[in-house]
């Protein structure tokens, strides 16, 4: 019997996703494992680990190849998957003020929308609005990807 993900390891796997790293979740086991892009690549070379030097980077690989070679696992939304400019677009259209709506949608657009949208979350003291927005938008997408089989 499988058993549930819980959704605070989903959504910290998808919050760690970047373009060095690839989530994948155990389904009989529900455990979530990130693993680095090297990782993987090596263990789909099949490369003899013991010529590995480094332990944790032999464990890495070897859960690499039990990743690859097995269907128990499902790979989580990628960093492009969850594309984390929509969901800032997605918070600035949920600001209630017309006029703060406008400030921050001009500012995700264009050279530095990322340094610039934090800047007036800061500014005007949204950051735990925007982190509790961020991490809903995060568990729909664990959902939508994972099929709700996980625990609150």
């Amino acid at each position: 019997m499988a058993v549930p993900a819980r959704i605070e390891d989903l959504v910290d796997a998808l919050e760690m996703q970047n373009d060095e790293t690839a989530s994948y979740l155990n389904r009989a086991t529900g455990e979530v494992h990130v693993l680095s892009r090297e990782a993987l690549r090596i263990g789909e070379d099949e490369t003899d680990v013991s010529a590995v030097r480094h332990e944790c980077e032999k464990e890495e690989i070897e859960l690499a190849q039990v990743i690859l070679d097995s269907d128990r696992y499902l790979a989580l939304p990628s960093s492009y998957d969850v594309h984390e400019w929509r969901i800032m677009d997605a918070f600035c259209h949920s600001l209630g003020d017309e006029g703060t709506r406008s400030e921050f949608l001009g500012a995700i657009h264009g050279r530095g929308a990322f340094r610039h949208f934090k800047d007036l979350l800061l500014r005007h003291g949204f950051w735990d609005s925007w982190f509790a927005f961020r991490g809903e938008a995060l568990r729909k997408i664990a959902d939508r990807h994972t099929f709700g089989t996980y625990t609150s």
